[in-house]
């Protein structure tokens, strides 16, 4: 009976013209990676062809999910977050951000039924998604050159008007991940290092500084530990990334600071001037203005702050608010502290999140989803570093940083990277040691 069932199930593949081989595996993971800077149809598309066919052609004899704790640790993630729908402040926020999580459990359990890829199958991956990163990196500067011409100023090339707010941060990390495939490919050739600084450039524009500092940290790295270029060539390749970091970083962070002070927030009254926030008031004031602008650091102290207050003494330390459902009381407390105003992305502040993926774990799951969170980047980073895998090493530190400044698994485009990259690098069935890719 297993037979006939796995007989019709192949001879639908091959009806579809989908060989139920390792390039169709190959051709799906990429298809995932590939749709990440696109609408979320088409990366939410992706994903469910990945996971069907997979079911599709599965086999008991490739199945390998009780050999890897990797990608239990998901799992467990998203059984939390179910659970933490029944004791939520908001049920109905938090059904309906559980919906956005699947991913998260249907990627590892679909990894875990699938054949093996060895590692010159997760090369082929990295091989086609850094590709694709390259045409998108060279597409969005086109475009940007063009608007100059058209008469637009010199903030085309940076921020977000070199690419839309809501994508920029994540571009960034696409295109890093891509960039970190060129600088360890083994034998890398000519385009290849063309390719390699082209998408530094890139990122460097697109002005994320905690990107920016892992990037050029891992390139460091690389360098004194990983690369089999003579001394006198890895270290002009340091001294080249770092002076091209600072020049571009600078000229980034003044075209910020002018962005900045010609923004009008709604609410300000146009005589009123602008204070900065520090650090000290971030951390102590109770009441704010609209004349109040909190930068990157304040407001992330500001919502550590609004996360120490919510989670002490309070049962919710073990529980958390439930999934998305602590925002209803950040934006209770900005209220009452007047951080009603459009702060960024033409959001009040007391509306955005905690920009911190370890907090807003804690605050939504308890400490168990944090600790969760910690476990994977750090058993990511532990294989890694066993292994010496350098792209692997590249992906979780980039990660464990990221994770510091962003809500990265909160939202769809982050998740799915995260979770595939996670589950292609960590379940492996034949691992080949290799120092470079």
């Amino acid at each position: 009976m297993n037979n006939i069932q796995v007989y019709s199930r192949n001879t639908l593949l091959h009806r579809l013209g989908l060989p139920t081989g390792t390039k169709s595996v190959i051709f799906f993971i990429s298809l995932m990676l590939i749709t990440l800077p696109m609408a979320h149809v088409y990366n939410t598309l992706a994903v469910i062809l990945f996971v069907l066919f997979t079911v599709l052609s599965y086999q008991r004899a490739s199945m390998q999910i009780h050999r890897h704790a990797a990608l239990w640790l998901p799992i467990i993630l998203v059984g939390l977050m179910t659970a933490s729908v029944a004791g939520s402040v908001d049920t109905v926020v938090s059904f309906k951000a559980l919906s956005k999580e699947a991913p998260l459990l249907f990627i590892p359990l679909a990894f875990g039924i699938m054949r093996s890829l060895r590692y010159k199958h997760i090369n082929d991956i990295l091989r086609y998604y850094s590709s694709a990163m390259c045409l998108l990196a060279i597409y969005i500067t086109l475009r940007a050159v063009f608007r100059f011409f058209s008469g637009e100023g010199m903030h085309v090339f940076f921020l977000n008007g070199l690419a839309t707010l809501s994508i920029s941060l994540y571009l960034s990390v696409f295109l890093s991940l891509a960039m970190f495939y060129f600088l360890g490919k083994k034998n890398n050739t000519y385009w290849g290092k063309v390719a390699m600084y082209f998408l530094f450039f890139v990122i460097i524009l697109l002005s994320k500084k905690i990107i920016i500092i892992t990037d050029a940290l891992v390139v460091i790295v690389y360098y004194l530990f990983f690369s089999k270029d003579d001394r006198a060539n890895r270290v002009y390749s340091i001294l080249l990334f770092t002076v091209l970091a600072s020049a571009l970083a600078y000229y980034g962070n003044v075209s910020e600071i002018m962005e900045r002070e010609n923004e009008r927030r709604t609410g300000a009254p146009a005589t009123e001037t602008v204070h900065n926030i520090t650090l000290q008031e971030a951390w102590t004031k109770e009441s704010f203005s609209p004349a109040d602008y909190l930068n990157g650091y304040a407001f992330r102290l500001y919502q550590l702050r609004t996360a120490k207050e919510m989670l002490s003494g309070s049962s919710r330390m073990l529980s958390g608010y439930g999934i998305n459902a602590s925002s209803v009381e950040v934006k209770k407390r900005g209220e009452a502290r007047g951080l009603t105003y459009t702060g960024w992305a033409d959001q009040p502040y007391n509306t955005l999140n905690f920009h911190n993926q370890y907090i807003e774990a804690f605050s939504d799951l308890g400490i168990g989803g944090c600790l969760l969170i910690i476990a994977m980047v750090v058993y990511s980073l532990y294989n890694a570093v066993r292994r010496r895998y350098f792209i692997h090493i590249a992906f979780s530190v980039l990660m464990i940083s990221l994770f510091l400044t962003e809500s990265f698994l909160w939202r769809q485009k982050g998740l799915v990277f995260f979770t595939v990259f996670y589950c292609l690098f960590n379940t492996p069935g034949i691992f080949v040691k290799q120092n470079n890719v």
